[in-house]
């Protein structure tokens, strides 16, 4: 192996010199300089293949105009204005993209930022999968139409993860968020997070408007923790009667204002999404006005009503429902009995 070694140092330094050489000598030049070669291919396979980024510099210095998937996990960076503005012309050069995470996470993004990012985003037409996570940045109702011409230009989009909470986002928001997922006909999955914010009851309406224009989707998820909604959860769920091929819908109102008649408006808007196989129910830690104990839980009659409703469900084969703030011990069980009764259930959680 040493004198192997010793040839080629040999035959590189012939090679400078511009000496001539024998069979053994060319022979092992051209060994060295093919090697050389394979190396540099497989440096370049290696850039080219590369998906997870965890800086910018690391993003902007790979084979971008190569990439079909990036992953890029810049969370909590403080970007300003002008390493947003880098990041975007990085983004804007990556057009073959089918398969697109960036998280953003709490780096002070504000309406200019959003704007710019998703112009660049906009120019990867072929995009099918998009994880965007804009969460806590405080860019505000206003930064919410700057996402536009990612939906009106990402026609193919198929799966959409969207983070959004902490935004400030009220009414306006969610309708100027709902115009814009109207836009997205090819829309199969769609997973919203927009938790923390004060859309309120007109404000999920307005969102649940644009979402039933979707009538593609198959699965939604959507986190709505602390939005102060109430009666708009029914609402919402009227609005998804238009998206006819929807069979998994998860839906988080943890710490929102729920009275049990809400509730009961709720379930029965739930029963008209009858191709419905799995539903997620979350209402843990919700606020109540009313100060009653007695007037918080809901009544053995309301609970038996509620269990025979969700029973008529007849494609539904996962059921996840939290309760436990609407119902005493034994009403509960009077509920779950009558759940029991789906015919095609497999999987039950309360």
């Amino acid at each position: 192996m040493q004198q192997k070694i010793q040839y080629d140092l040999k035959a590189i330094y012939c090679f400078n010199q511009k000496k001539f050489f024998n069979n053994n000598e060319v022979f092992l030049i051209n060994f060295f300089n093919n090697l050389i070669f394979q190396q540099k291919i497989t440096k370049q396979k290696t850039m080219q293949s590369k998906k997870q980024f965890y800086s910018l510099k690391e993003f902007q210095s790979s084979s971008l105009s190569s990439l079909t998937e990036a992953h890029l996990i810049l969370n909590y960076n403080e970007f300003n204005d002008q390493a947003t503005q880098n990041l975007s012309l990085a983004l804007a050069e990556c057009k073959n993209l089918t398969i697109l995470i960036l998280w953003l996470y709490s780096n002070n993004i504000k309406k200019y930022g959003v704007s710019i990012l998703s112009n660049s985003i906009a120019k990867c037409t072929n995009l099918l999968n998009l994880n965007l996570d804009l969460g806590e940045n405080k860019f505000g109702e206003t930064g919410i139409q700057g996402l536009s011409s990612i939906f009106k230009n990402c026609v193919s989009l198929q799966t959409l993860d969207l983070n959004l909470s902490k935004n400030m986002l009220n009414k306006s928001g969610a309708l100027d968020l709902g115009q814009g997922l109207s836009m997205c006909h090819s829309l199969q999955t769609l997973n919203l997070n927009i938790c923390d914010n004060q859309i309120g009851d007109q404000g999920i309406f307005n969102l649940g408007s644009g979402i039933a224009k979707c009538v593609n989707l198959l699965t939604i998820s959507i986190l709505l923790q602390d939005n102060e909604i109430q009666s708009g959860a029914s609402k919402f769920v009227s609005t998804l009667e238009n998206c006819p091929q929807l069979n998994n819908l998860t839906l988080n109102f943890n710490k929102n204002y729920m009275e049990n008649s809400d509730l009961e408006d709720l379930f029965f808007a739930l029963m008209r999404l009858s191709k419905l196989k799995s539903l997620e129910i979350l209402f843990k830690l919700r606020y109540l006005k009313t100060l009653q104990s007695q007037e918080s839980e809901i009544s053995k009659k309301d609970a038996q009503k509620l269990g025979c409703a969700l029973a008529k469900f007849n494609n539904i084969q996962t059921i996840v429902l939290e309760l436990s703030d609407f119902m005493n011990k034994q009403i509960f069980s009077l509920f779950r009995m009558n759940l029991m009764k789906t015919k095609k259930l497999v999987k039950m959680w309360i």
